[in-house]
């Protein structure tokens, strides 16, 4: 009794597993499905159940006049026109369109019985194909029909399982049916029906699951079988299949048309991609959230796949062009993307690509309703380093020249006037930023603080761009006096006194701030003309104010210098109210004064009636003008802020300067990390990595965090690049040595040399080191015999190789202590010529000075050294290339 339950149990459970699978295959048959005609671009078909509509899809607008209201509306601009009666076919299951040109209304049927009849939309059509029935020799399922695109004659078809027929017919639909009707039956009423197929693939008992032609080679297809094999067949020898592997992804397999070696498939939600040439395992799988429906590739698109797995609202796209195949090392590559046609939420049921026009589908959703899709293309963009942008539009490419301002033309444009490369005289970098009054405050910045680098040396200092808030000791203290106005007949006041603070550290503020120090009135002289000059007659005025030159503020105003550019009569008004001025804080004139302040417009006009008219030292009101130059507030501040003052002006300042990524900001934070905060801020903000990388290399060396060393290289990096990208190639070399002059850690130690013969070392001549290595000698004989002889190897004194022209020894001056002796003044002054340069042949290893090879090649290609067969012109590849210039 046991072995019966047991024998029960299967076999119910086997009837469940049928009935489920059945009920779950009419389900999909009642859902509406499509396909385009293969040869007619605007018809398609759809069918659900038993019923077959012919559609005919015309523009939007062509619907009202011709055709009424009737028709399926497909997208804004096309409609779905009935054609025809609609057919209605007992038991169908599946549908396949003919691809034969003359017969485009020709579609076959499979039935649920396993029949396949060949039907027609048009009732008068002559076709001696319509009304065909291909009967398999046992009744079961049809799971599938495909009609082969290049030999329509041949027609696949797939039925379920049986333990006494194939699961893969071959149905020649040309074959008349008499001779198989006189076989198979005696009945003459089916003399249209065909019982024996072309060809049967599989072993009886094997079971199918998918099928597909390849599109350029007839005689081969590939299928799924018995759930774990894909095999590729071909028709010439079907007996054994040509290619085989063994996987559970034997679903829904589709062959690209426009790859012959690429093959998919799914299980579940997994979808796999064949290579055929490497057929052992797939070069790519994808995982969908929910069980695969359909798959289909593209047939105008290399490489684009449609994936819909069940409960969708839209269409999965994979385009896998650029997957590598047969290579296991690199990551598969893929883009993905999703086409929901805005049916309000409902399930995608079916989908079908458009056999010649590019990138159209047509969708059929749960309700019925059919889309009608263009899928538009991803748009990539690139910007060329020659500013031009590309893009590109399906299989069209489009170029176009940036012509409106950018950061990136201004960056080159300074860089190929050579902007950031006058290391001698920092300051004249300036000269091409001159309407940017930031990079200029920058520029002078840098000049003022290399100029403060270069002082402390003889007196064993150190100063590293550290700006003006780090050069201040706020707890050492600095010296009060009292200081009076000086007046134009050199008399000074005795009523009014200024307080202002001296010591060390403000007067090194004033002088990066361009103000002289306060033992130096020359230089404030000189400064204030040159404002004075540039047209900055107001800011000369009051910088002379600031430093009690109340005489000299009066000269300015009035025009006694040359070169006042501002208009004098405004400037002639200042003076004369200014000349009023009393030290009396009660007189009329500072209430005066008070009460028009707000109403000039220069801000430094301002500031000079503010500082005469304040009280009790209340310096707010200028300090607080943010119109004012920075370096300009801040020269002030040191000049009559307490310590506790000015250290609490210049920590509020910093705080400003860097949340508004402002450069002048420089002079307080320097290259410190307050200064690369403030560099990264005005990155963020402008995208000029040029300034930022060039305010890098000019403040070099200086002392930072190893953090922020990596982002300061890293910025420098991104210029070099970019450089590099426009083609620069001499201006970033000029770069890199002003980069590696500044910076030495960034320098990179040699890595070729010119070896000697007899000790192996280099024979360039570094003096101290060979200094060292000679022993211990002193007198007369000691200087002649340290002295560097250019033909001769510094480490072991034997004579350097003879030219195989001139005979003498080879060797040239650099690297050796004469260098020292010599002004530097440009390329004319080097001490080695390139004439004089060492020169050889790589391959029989003879040389000599460059010069004298020149003169012996332009006659010659054998080598200069007598019984050397060596054919050295031919070994020089810029030589070929000139001699293919000339032929």
């Amino acid at each position: 009794m046991g072995g019966y339950s047991i024998c029960f149990r299967f076999r119910k459970k086997k009837v469940r597993d049928v009935f489920l699978r059945q009920t779950e295959n009419w389900q999909i048959m009642s859902l509406t499905k499509v396909l385009w005609s293969p040869i007619n671009s605007d018809k398609f078909l759809s069918y659900c159940g038993t019923k077959i509509n012919l559609y005919n899809v015309i523009k939007y607008e062509e619907k009202i006049g011709s055709h009424g209201t009737q028709g399926k509306i497909l997208s804004e601009d096309s409609v779905a026109i009935p054609q025809g009666e609609q057919l209605e076919i007992n038991l169908l299951k599946t549908v396949e369109w003919c691809p034969k040109p003359d017969h485009d209304d020709i579609i076959a049927c499979g039935l649920v019985n396993g029949k396949v009849q060949l039907r027609s939309f048009d009732k008068d059509s002559n076709s001696d194909l319509v009304d065909k029935e291909f009967v398999p020799r046992h009744p079961r399922h049809c799971l599938y029909l495909f009609w082969n695109h290049m030999d329509s004659s041949l027609l696949a078809e797939g039925l379920d399982k049986s333990r006494n027929d194939s699961c893969i017919l071959i149905w020649n639909v040309k074959s008349g049916g008499e001779y198989e009707r006189q076989r198979y039956s005696s009945n003459t009423s089916e003399s249209s029906s065909i019982y024996k197929p072309f060809l049967e693939i599989g072993n009886y008992n094997d079971m199918t699951a998918s099928f597909s032609w390849f599109r350029k080679d007839s005689r081969l297809f590939v299928c799924g079988m018995n759930n774990r094999h894909l095999r590729i067949y071909d028709l010439r020898d079907a007996k054994e299949p040509k290619q085989s592997t063994t996987t559970k992804l034997i679903n829904g397999v589709v062959t690209d048309p426009k790859n012959q070696n690429r093959i998919a498939s799914f299980h579940e939600n997994n979808v796999s991609v064949w290579d055929t040439r490497h057929f052992d395992k797939p070069i790519l799988t994808l995982q969908e959230p929910k069980n695969i429906v359909k798959l289909r590739w593209c047939p105008t698109r290399n490489g684009f796949l449609g994936v819909l797995y069940r409960e969708s609202t839209s269409v999965k796209l994979y385009d896998i062009r650029h997957t590598p195949q047969g290579i296991d090392e690199l990551e598969p590559n893929y883009i993905d993307r999703t086409i929901s046609p805005n049916s309000g939420g409902q399930y995608v049921t079916a989908f079908n690509w458009h056999p010649k026009q590019e990138n159209r589908l047509l969708i059929a959703c749960a309700n019925g309703a059919i889309k009608d899709m263009i899928v538009h293309e991803r748009i990539p963009v690139i910007w060329s380093p020659q500013f031009h942008i590309t893009w590109g539009n399906g299989k069209k490419l489009v170029d176009q020249e940036l012509k409106s301002t950018d950061i990136s033309l201004l960056m080159k444009e300074r860089a190929s006037k050579g902007y950031g490369l006058q290391s001698d005289h920092v300051f004249h970098n300036v000269q091409l930023v001159k309407e940017d009054a930031k990079l200029y405050g920058m520029w002078r910045w840098l000049s003022l603080s290399h100029d403060m680098v270069e002082e402390p040396k003889s007196q064993g200092q150190s100063y590293k761009h550290s700006g003006v808030y780090h050069l201040m000791d706020f707890n050492k203290g600095s010296t009060m006096k009292y200081q009076s106005f000086q007046y134009t007949d050199g008399s000074t006041g005795t009523k009014y006194f200024m307080r202002q603070y001296l010591s060390e550290e403000r007067d090194k503020v004033l002088q990066l701030c361009g103000w002289g120090n306060s033992d130096n009135t020359e230089g404030l002289n000189l400064f204030l003309k040159e404002l004075h000059k540039n047209g900055q007659t107001s800011k000369a005025a009051a910088i002379a104010l600031f430093n009690l030159k109340f005489g000299q503020t009066i000269e300015i105003l009035s025009g006694k210098y040359k070169h006042q550019t501002e208009d004098s009569t405004m400037m002639n008004a200042v003076a004369m109210a200014i000349s009023g001025y009393s030290e009396d804080k009660q007189t009329l004139w500072r209430k005066t004064c008070s009460a028009l302040l707000h109403k000039l417009n220069d801000p430094y006009l301002r500031a000079i009636f503010a500082f005469l008219s304040c009280e009790k030292d209340n310096y707010q009101e200028i300090l607080d003008m943010k119109d004012l130059n920075l370096c300009d507030r801040v020269a002030f501040a040191a000049l009559y802020l307490s310590d506790s003052k000015l250290q609490e002006f210049m920590e509020s300042l910093i705080k400003e300067v860097k949340e508004n990524g402002d450069l002048d900001g420089l002079l307080l934070t320097g290259l410190t990390s307050d200064g690369i905060d403030l560099l990264q801020r005005h990155l963020d903000r402008t995208g000029d990595i040029q300034t930022v990388a060039l305010a890098i290399v000019y403040s070099l060396p200086c002392d930072i965090t190893k953090e922020d060393k990596e982002k300061v290289v890293m910025w420098i990096q991104c210029y070099r690049e970019m450089l590099d990208r426009w083609q620069l190639w001499h201006y970033r070399a000029k770069l890199d040595i002003i980069w590696h002059h500044n910076d030495i850690s960034t320098r990179v130690p040699s890595q070729a040399f010119i070896s000697c013969n007899f000790c192996g070392k280099s024979i360039a001549c570094n003096l101290p080191m060979v200094q060292r290595s000679l022993p211990f000698m002193s007198g007369p004989m000691a200087a002649n015999f340290n002295r560097p002889k250019v033909t001769c190897c510094p480490g072991c004194r034997k004579p350097l190789p003879r030219c195989a022209l001139c005979l003498t020894n080879l060797g040239t001056p650099s690297g050796t202590g004469l260098y020292h002796h010599k002004e530097k003044l440009g390329l004319d002054s080097k001490l080695s010529p390139f004439q004089d340069w060492f020169s050889w042949c790589q391959s029989c290893r003879h040389g000599g000075h460059v010069s004298h090879l020149f003169e012996w090649f332009d006659e010659h290609s054998e080598c200069p050294v007598t019984g050397c067969t060596c054919n050295c012109v031919s070994r020089d590849h810029l030589e070929r290339l000139s001699l293919k210039a000339v032929v």
